[in-house]
C-alpha cells in the first residue's frame, strides 16, 4: 500500500507542475481501478456503448456484474459525452447492496425531508462505506466544519449556502460558480455531485433533480468513505489536482467558434421558469468564452463565463431569478423583450450567432407547456433527461428534449378495453429487445378524437397522439414501436421500453382515468419466457390475465415470428386450457464446481403437461416471493433459476434475475393461475434432511419427487443427469431431466416373519436384483438375501423374509445394497418418542419414552446412551426423594415408578431440572424418570446429538430404539433450534429425519 500511496503523490506532483495533455492522460490511467474512478477533461472510455432506454434521468446509475455493484455519477447515456467530472464507486455485492442503492436512487427522485430514509453500510474492496441522506444544511455544515477540507461543489444551492458562511476556509475547493482559479466546467447544465474530503474521509453527495420538490424538502444521497479507503482517497486528491491543469489546457487550446442558441422557454407561468439555452456546437474542441452579450429588441445584457471556455459539446443555461435550474442568473436580463418574430443575438468579442424566433411564439397549449428549439420542432418524448418535472411539461433544458404532455379529449376512457399487453419485449434473432413492449386496445364507444389521451404506467405518461386522430366503434389499435411490427394500419408509434407490470397501466383523458391492468405486487416475479426460450405476451379476460398460448403472429417482423408467442393487432380467441403440473425438484443450495460453491445454480423444477400459466408461491422464514410464468406442452421439464447455470444444461431453463431461494424452511404452493386452483404443495425442511448441503466432503443433492404418491427423496449421482463433468462428483441433481434417486421400499403388509414392500426406483435405474441386508446392532446379528427384480417396472411388489440367523431380540435394521435406504423393524415396542435437546434452561432437557407394546415394561434395567456417555434409568423419586420436580402437577404426572404400562409414556429428565414445562403424553399419568448419575442426560444433549435406548439382560445388551440411528448404515441428525421439540410422527419408527416433526411446546 505504501508504494501505491507514493505513486499517487508523485503523480499529483507531476499534474501540478506539467501542463501538457500527457499529464491528464497519465492521471486517467492511474485514477481508474476496478472499483472506483474519477475523470475530468476527456470523454469516457466507454463511448462505444449503446442503449435501448426510452428515458434517462441525470442521476446516479447502478451498474452490476457478478463481482461488483457500482454507482456512477452519470447514466451511461450521458457519461458518453461528458467532458466534465465523472466518477464511479463500486462495492462488493451482497444480498442487499444492489437493492439498497437502487432504493436510495428511487428515494432521491422523490426526496422529501419528512420521509424516513434508508441508511446502510456498503463493503468496498478496501473497507466500509456508509450510505445515508442529507439535507443541504447538513452538507454545508460538513463543508465548513474543518479547515482541512478539500471540496468539489456540484450545484448552485450548496455553493451559496457554503460561501455565505464567513468561516469557510478550505485547503482547496472548486465550484462551477467560482472565479477562474477555482472554477470547473461541465457538459450539462445540471446539478452534479459534490465531494468533500476531510480528516475523516471522503463523502460524495448526489443531488436530487426533481423540480417538483420544494427546495426545503430536497435530500441528497451521501456515501462516506473512511480513510481506510486509501487508494480511493489518493485518487480523489490526484483528481482534484488535475482540474486547474485541465482548465488551463482548455484555455490554451480553445477555438473562437460562436456558441449556438438551442432552446427557449419564455412563458411567464412556465413551471420550470424561463430559460435560454446555448451550446458549444463543436463536440471535439473547447471554445473560448469569457464575456458575451445577449441582444434583443435593442436591449443588451452582458454576461461573464468565469472559466473562460466551454467544454466540447457542452450546454449552458441563462435562467430566470429563483429558477431551480442550474445556470447563469442576471437580474437585469429582460425576458419580456423576447417576443414573437424577434431575433436573439449571441455576441462574443470575436463571434456572433443569431436566432430568429417563429412568428407565433406559442409555448403553452392549454394545460401543456412546451419549450422550443432553434429548429422550430417540438422534440418531445416520454421522459425528461436532466430534470424530473411535472407530467404536463415538454421540455429538456440543459440537454436533449423529451416529451410528456396531458390534455382533455372527448374519448371516454371507460370505452377502452385492454386485450393484450407485452411487458417482456420481443426477441429478434434471439436477442431480446424491449422495443417489443406493446399495448393492444379495443374501443367500443362512438367515434371520438384521441388527441392528447395518454397511457399512464407509474410515472411514465405516453400520449396517444399529438395531432387530431379519430377512432371508430370496435376499432382495435396497437401502441408500440414501429421497428417491431409490420403491415399494421392501426399502429400508434410509441416506444414502451419502460412499460412495467409493477405499476398499474391506465388510460386517461385528463379528467377520467381507467385502470386497464392492475399493478402486480412487488414480491411477484413475472417471467414471460417459457422453457423453450419463447417470449409470451399477456392476454386478458374478465379482469384476469394469463400468458398467451402458442401462436405465430402475422404482424411481427420476419426475424422474430418464431421466437415470440403473441398476437399483436389481432384479437386472439379466449381459451381455457387444462394444465397438469407438479413441483419436481428443489435445490436451494446451488452446486459445487471444482470445489467452488456456485450459489446461482439454485433452482426449482416442474413437470407439466398442457399449455398455460402457473403461479408459484415461495414462503420462507426470511423471504416471500410469488412467481408467475408460462409453460408449454412440448417442454415437460422446466426449472426456474436466477441465472444461466454453471453446472447444468440450459435445456428447460426459465431464467429470472429476481429469483431468490434460501436454504431454510420453505413452503411451496403451485397453482393454475387462470383459476387459482392448487396443483401441488411441498414443504422443504433442511433440518429434516431435505436435500444435502455438505461442506466436508463437498457435496450437494437436491430434494426430488420420486413419482410414488407425493413422496420426495434426496437425489443421487447419475451420469445421464445433465450435470457437467466438472461438477458431477460434487453435485447430484438433474434439472430439466428425469429425477434420479436411490431405490427405496414402501411397506405394504407386515406378516409374522416377512414383510411386503413396493420397491420404488427411478425410471432410468436399471438392475435385476436387490441385495438385502438385515441386522441388529446389539446383540449383533445379520441375515443377507438376494431378491430378483423386473427392471422395467417403476414400482414393483417384493416380499422380504426375516432371516432365522437374526437375534431374537433387538431392533432390526434393513438396507438395500450400498444405498442410503433404511428400514427399521422395531420389535420391542418402546420408542424414543420425542426429545428436547436445547431448552432455554439448560437443565430442563428431556427425552420422552413411550410403550406401544401390549405389555407393561419395567425400565429398571434400561439405560440411555448419547454420543458421549451412558447411564441407567431410575425413578425420579428414588434419585431425588420427592415425587416430582417443581412445575409439574401430580394430577397428570407420577415420579415414583420405573414401570411403563402399555400405551403409557414417561419423561426422562435431568435430575437438576426445575420449573420444567412438560405436556402429559399417552395415558394418564405420564411418568417422570431420571438417571442414576449425571454422565448422560445430566451433562446435556447437543441439538444434533443421537440417542439410543438399551435393555441390559443377564446375557446381553439389547438395542431397543434409536433417535438418529447412529448404529446403522444410514444415521441422521436434526439441527433443532432453542426450545424446539423433535417429535416422532404417528405410525413412524424413526427411520429417517422425515419421520419427525419439529414443534415449540412452550
Amino acid at each position: 500500500m505504501k508504494k501505491i500511496t507514493t505513486l499517487f503523490c508523485f503523480i499529483s506532483f507531476l499534474i501540478l507542475t506539467c501542463k501538457e495533455k500527457k499529464s491528464s492522460e497519465s492521471y486517467l490511467n492511474l485514477s481508474r481501478s476496478e472499483y472506483f474512478y474519477f475523470n475530468y477533461g476527456s470523454r469516457s472510455e466507454t463511448s462505444n456503448l449503446q442503449t435501448n432506454k426510452s428515458r434517462v434521468f441525470f442521476e446516479p446509475e447502478i451498474r452490476e456484474s457478478e463481482f461488483e455493484v457500482c454507482i456512477h455519477s452519470h447514466p451511461i447515456e450521458l457519461e458518453l459525452s461528458e467532458w466534465g467530472p465523472v466518477s464511479k464507486f463500486c462495492f462488493v455485492p451482497s444480498n442487499n447492496t444492489s437493492e439498497n442503492l437502487k432504493s436510495a436512487i428511487s428515494d432521491l427522485r422523490n426526496s422529501d425531508s419528512s420521509k424516513i430514509f434508508l441508511e446502510s453500510s456498503l463493503q468496498t474492496k478496501e473497507g466500509i462505506a456508509e450510505l445515508k441522506f442529507y439535507n443541504s444544511n447538513e452538507i454545508a455544515e460538513i463543508a465548513i466544519s474543518s479547515e482541512e477540507n478539500i471540496l468539489l461543489i456540484g450545484d448552485k444551492k450548496l455553493h451559496d449556502k457554503i460561501f455565505r458562511n464567513p468561516t469557510f476556509k478550505p485547503i482547496k475547493f472548486y465550484s462551477k460558480y467560482s472565479k477562474s482559479e477555482n472554477n470547473y466546467e461541465t457538459s450539462y447544465s445540471a446539478r452534479y455531485p459534490t465531494y468533500i474530503l476531510d480528516e475523516n474521509g471522503l463523502t460524495v453527495f448526489f443531488p436530487p433533480n426533481n423540480l417538483d420538490i420544494s427546495s426545503d424538502s430536497e435530500m441528497y444521497i451521501g456515501i462516506f468513505f473512511s480513510t481506510e479507503n486509501t487508494m480511493l482517497i489518493n485518487a480523489f486528491t490526484a483528481f482534484i489536482n488535475t482540474i486547474p491543469v485541465q482548465n488551463e489546457n482548455f484555455r490554451n487550446t480553445c477555438t473562437n467558434l460562436s456558441p449556438e442558441l438551442t432552446e427557449l422557454a419564455n412563458f411567464s407561468n412556465f413551471p420550470l421558469k424561463r430559460f435560454l439555452e446555448f451550446k458549444n456546437p463543436n463536440i471535439e474542441k473547447a471554445i473560448c468564452l469569457t464575456y458575451f452579450s445577449i441582444n434583443n429588441q435593442s436591449n443588451k445584457t452582458e454576461f461573464e463565463n468565469t472559466s473562460g471556455f466551454m467544454l466540447p459539446g457542452s450546454v449552458k443555461l441563462i435562467i430566470e431569478a429563483d429558477s431551480k435550474l442550474e445556470g447563469i442568473q442576471k437580474k437585469e436580463f429582460s425576458w419580456s423583450d423576447i417576443k414573437d418574430k424577434s431575433t436573439i443575438e449571441f455576441t462574443t468579442k470575436q463571434t456572433n450567432f443569431e436566432w430568429s424566433l417563429p412568428e407565433k411564439l406559442e409555448m403553452n397549449f392549454e394545460s401543456d407547456f412546451f419549450s422550443i428549439r432553434n429548429d422550430g420542432i417540438f422534440h418531445c418524448n416520454t421522459s425528461p433527461i436532466l430534470y424530473k418535472k411535472s407530467a404536463n411539461i415538454c421540455s429538456s433544458p440543459g440537454s436533449e428534449i423529451y416529451f410528456e404532455t396531458t390534455d382533455i379529449s372527448n374519448c371516454d376512457p371507460e370505452k377502452f378495453f385492454l386485450t393484450e399487453i407485452n411487458f417482456g419485449g420481443v426477441q429478434i434473432d434471439n436477442t431480446l429487445s424491449s422495443k417489443g413492449n406493446f399495448i393492444e386496445l379495443q374501443y367500443t364507444g362512438e367515434v371520438c378524437d384521441i388527441s392528447f389521451m395518454k397511457i399512464i404506467n407509474g410515472k411514465s405518461h405516453t400520449p396517444l397522439s399529438v395531432k387530431n386522430q379519430n377512432i371508430t366503434t370496435n376499432q382495435t389499435f396497437l401502441i408500440g414501436h414501429s421497428d417491431i411490427f409490420q403491415n399494421l394500419t392501426n399502429l400508434i408509434k410509441r416506444d414502451l421500453s419502460s412499460l412495467s407490470p409493477y405499476s398499474s397501466v391506465s388510460i386517461s383523458n385528463g379528467i377520467k382515468e381507467k385502470v386497464l391492468f392492475k399493478a402486480i405486487e412487488k414480491e411477484t416475479i413475472l417471467i414471460n419466457k417459457n422453457a423453450s426460450g419463447e417470449t409470451h405476451s399477456i392476454i386478458l379476460e374478465d379482469n384476469s390475465f394469463q400468458f398467451h398460448p402458442p401462436f405465430t403472429s402475422s404482424y411481427l417482423r420476419p426475424d422474430s415470428k418464431r421466437q415470440n408467442t403473441m398476437s399483436p393487432g389481432e384479437i386472439h380467441n379466449k381459451y381455457r386450457n387444462t394444465i397438469y403440473s407438479k413441483i419436481n425438484e428443489i435445490n436451494p443450495f446451488g452446486s459445487y464446481k471444482d470445489g467452488m460453491s456456485i450459489t446461482k445454480d439454485k433452482f426449482i423444477e416442474f413437470y407439466s403437461t398442457g399449455n398455460g400459466t402457473l403461479s408459484l408461491e415461495i414462503i420462507g422464514e426470511s423471504n416471500y416471493q410469488k412467481i408467475i410464468f408460462p409453460v408449454i406442452d412440448k417442454e415437460k421439464f422446466s426449472y426456474i433459476a436466477k441465472d444461466k447455470p454453471e453446472c447444468f444444461s440450459e435445456a428447460g431453463l426459465i431464467q429470472s434475475p429476481s429469483f431468490r431461494l434460501n436454504s431454510e424452511n420453505l413452503r411451496l404452493i403451485l397453482k393454475d393461475f387462470s383459476n387459482n386452483k392448487v396443483l401441488d404443495e411441498v414443504v422443504f425442511q433442511p433440518a429434516k434432511g431435505h436435500g444435502l448441503n455438505s461442506n466436508s466432503p463437498k457435496l450437494r443433492r437436491s430434494y426430488t419427487r420420486t413419482g410414488y404418491l407425493n413422496q420426495f427423496k434426496n437425489s443421487t449421482k447419475d451420469t445421464e443427469s445433465g450435470v457437467f463433468y466438472s461438477c458431477l462428483e460434487e453435485t447430484e441433481m438433474s434439472p430439466g431431466k428425469e429425477n434420479f434417486f436411490f431405490p427405496y421400499l414402501v411397506l405394504q403388509n407386515n406378516f409374522l416373519g416377512s414383510r411386503d414392500y413396493l420397491i420404488i426406483k427411478p425410471k432410468n435405474y436399471k438392475f435385476s436384483f436387490l441385495n438385502i441386508r438385515q441386522y441388529t446392532a446389539e446383540p449383533f446379528s445379520e441375515f443377507n438375501s438376494e431378491i430378483s427384480i423386473t427392471p422395467s417396472y417403476e414400482f414393483e411388489p417384493i416380499t422380504i423374509f426375516q432371516g432365522n440367523t437374526l437375534s431374537e431380540r433387538g431392533m432390526i435394521y434393513q438396507s438395500i445394497g450400498n444405498s442410503e435406504e433404511i428400514k427399521i423393524i422395531p420389535r420391542e415396542g418402546i420408542f424414543i418418542q420425542a426429545i428436547l435437546p436445547d431448552p432455554s434452561n439448560s437443565q430442563n432437557e428431556w427425552i420422552l419414552l413411550c410403550n406401544y407394546s401390549d405389555t407393561d415394561k419395567d425400565l429398571t434395567n434400561f439405560e440411555i446412551e448419547d454420543e458421549s456417555a451412558t447411564d441407567k434409568i431410575t425413578s425420579y423419586f428414588k434419585r431425588k426423594k420427592i415425587n416430582l420436580p417443581s412445575g409439574l402437577d401430580d394430577a397428570f404426572f407420577y415420579g415414583n415408578t420405573t414401570i411403563l404400562k402399555s400405551n403409557q409414556c414417561g419423561y426422562l429428565i435431568d435430575p437438576d431440572a426445575y420449573n420444567i414445562f412438560l405436556r402429559p403424553f399417552g395415558i394418564t399419568p405420564t411418568n417422570i424418570f431420571t438417571i442414576d448419575s449425571t454422565s448422560a442426560i445430566g451433562n446435556g444433549i447437543s441439538n444434533n446429538e443421537k440417542v439410543d435406548l438399551y435393555e441390559i439382560t443377564p446375557t446381553s445388551r439389547v438395542h431397543i430404539h434409536s433417535y438418529g440411528n447412529k448404529r446403522s448404515h444410514s444415521p441422521f441428525s436434526i439441527n433443532s433450534k432453542k426450545d424446539e421439540v423433535i417429535l416422532l410422527l404417528p405410525k413412524k419408527s424413526g427411520e429417517t429425519a422425515e419421520d419427525y416433526e419439529i414443534q415449540l411446546w412452550q
